[in-house]
């Protein structure tokens, strides 16, 4: 079954907003002698997409057709030094 338009344009948009914290953390240990140590954490696994599915699809527009991913990924640093 097509999709129609006849009044302006098609659109189809994802959008993606994730947050991601980084972790980081050190530590110092002294006795006799000095030891330091440290480790940072950061995962980031996103993937955004804007699609139509099928293969025999139709869009009629009297317009535009419009596909659009966005991605507004966010970072933050956490750490102790």
């Amino acid at each position: 079954m097509p999709v129609t338009s006849s009044e302006g344009n098609v659109s189809v948009i994802a959008t993606s907003s994730p947050g991601i914290t980084s972790v980081a953390a050190g530590a110092t240990i002294a006795e006799r002698s000095a030891n330091h140590g440290s480790f940072s954490v950061a995962i980031v696994n996103n993937d955004t997409t804007a699609y139509i599915t099928n293969a025999n699809s139709t869009i009629l527009a009297d317009g535009s057709v419009l596909v659009e991913a966005k991605d507004k990924l966010k970072v933050a640093n956490v750490g102790q030094r």
